[in-house]
């Protein structure tokens, strides 16, 4: 339950709003641009500069606008909350925290959790500054163009002009600079564009989304990173079973599937088809002799990826109950590998390739335990928002459904990539937990307000600038 500091009262909703709550489902939601009346505060300012200097890379300067925006949220109108998500964010913090008195590598850990840290006070911040549908509609539509226009633009002329790859795979810079995590950060942009589409009714905005779209899913196929392909796919079916008897939506499929295909080069094909041995202990597919270079290198690195894996589990079972400390892996499995029964190829100070792993490694099976309640209580939060408004909201509903579905294909790609300790992983589990508390408290009628005061729109008129209730 959601703890909130001090109290509000709200008037029942009358008979005339709740008619119009049960329209909203048969009207379009969004006909006014997103940037209209985002209701600007100190702490609501701060924290999208964070959010864009995050996404782009353009500055250094996240300590700073967190400092703000944690000083300046007293002035927001709406009660500090401290809802469940909050308090996992913090325990996770706190349990990785103290490791660093028990780490053998106390050095890593510090370094780790100074960044670590500030997580909760990114996920604290955002639950509380995006409190209304208008602050939720530009967020997502703001940081969509960010990352399109900085991580998108960037990573195709990089492949396209510049001709600068990793072994031709796209990479953009910074974080977007490893093609495996580009391809699973670009996923979950991909799904905020398709809950963006689901809900908009202004037309530049939903076109500008559908290129956005198409572009992501193309950054996607030329990371030739084959853990976000199979992300991808597990997105499709989870997205298709939705929308399989729209036609429309299907053929819109295909003909940008299509599309991709048409601009996608062959080594991405050749690689996407080392799926189904890379598991393989086939010698043939090392060998000079009998397979060409890029099958070799697939291959290697699949071999690589398991000997890997072996290291992280011997790890574990020697640290199984608190782990080596936050960041402390690397070196872990540096002095892990040196030992005799392992190959040389997975030597040097390396990263887990999965999220799981490497969260029992570093910090025991209690951090696994806290990652893994913050991501249930999310889920849990999005269903049971989506079962309340599915058939009042429909529109509203499937754009959580989206976010959702985004967050399965996400998790599918956290199987060969570390992401419990990436900020980005926290801010879109929280753009869940906010959206469906934002879709909660508006079935439950919380806060409604009366059309044509900034409020619903009445049947069979689209609203402008629907506004609902706050978080």
């Amino acid at each position: 339950m959601t703890t909130i500091m001090r109290r509000r009262s709200f008037a029942p909703a009358s008979a005339a709003t709740a008619q119009a709550r049960a329209a909203i489902g048969k009207a379009v939601l969004f006909t006014t641009s997103p940037f209209a009346n985002a209701e600007w505060t100190p702490a609501f300012i701060a924290f999208m500069v964070y959010i864009f200097a995050m996404t782009t890379g353009r500055w250094a300067i996240g300590g700073v606008t967190m400092s703000i925006a944690l000083a300046t949220l007293a002035w927001e109108r709406a009660p500090l909350r401290f809802p469940p998500i909050v308090g996992l964010v913090v325990a996770l913090i706190g349990w990785a925290f103290l490791g660093l008195f028990l780490t053998d590598f106390p050095e890593e850990v510090s370094e780790a959790l100074t960044e670590f840290w500030k997580i909760g006070a990114i996920v604290f911040v955002m639950v509380n500054v995006i409190t209304t549908r208008v602050r939720l509609r530009f967020f997502v539509v703001a940081t969509l163009i960010a990352y399109c226009i900085y991580p998108v633009r960037g990573t195709l002329l990089n492949f396209f002009i510049a001709g600068h790859t990793l072994q031709g795979r796209a990479i953009w810079n910074g974080v977007y600079a490893n093609p495996n995590d580009l391809g699973a950060l670009s996923l979950l942009q991909m799904s905020v564009g398709l809950g963006i589409l689901a809900v908009e009714g202004k037309w530049w905005v939903k076109w500008g989304t559908r290129i956005a779209v198409s572009l992501l899913i193309l950054v996607i196929v030329l990371t030739q990173s084959r853990g976000a392909l199979i992300a991808l796919v597990g997105f499709g079916i989870v997205f298709g079973r939705k929308h399989a008897r729209d036609v429309r939506k299907i053929l819109s499929l295909v003909v940008l599937l299509i599309g991709v295909a048409a601009v996608t080069p062959d080594s991405a094909w050749k690689r996407f088809s080392t799926i189904q041995t890379a598991g393989s202990n086939d010698a043939s597919l090392v060998n000079p002799g009998e397979s060409d270079f890029a099958t070799r290198s697939d291959q290697s690195s699949s071999v690589q990826r398991r000997e890997i894996w072996r290291v992280a589990v011997a790890v574990i079972a020697d640290n199984a109950a608190l782990g080596v400390g936050l960041g402390g892996y690397p070196t872990a499995h540096f002095l892990m590998a040196k030992k005799p029964r392992f190959d040389p190829i997975a030597g040097g100070r390396r990263d887990a390739h999965s999220t799981v792993l490497r969260m029992v490694a570093e910090t025991g099976i209690v951090g696994l335990f806290l990652f893994g309640a913050i991501i249930v209580v999310t889920v849990k939060a999005a269903r049971r928002a989506r079962k309340l408004m599915q058939d009042r909201e429909p529109a509203l509903a499937l754009q959580l459904f989206n976010l959702e579905a985004g967050l399965y294909g996400f998790l599918i790609a956290a199987i060969w990539g570390s992401y419990g300790a990436m900020v980005h992983t926290y801010i879109f589990l929280t753009l869940i937990y906010v959206s469906a508390t934002l879709l909660e408290k508006e079935a439950m009628g919380a806060g409604a307000r009366m059309p044509g005061r900034g409020g619903l729109p009445v049947a069979g008129r689209p609203a402008t600038g629907y506004r609902g209730a706050r978080a």
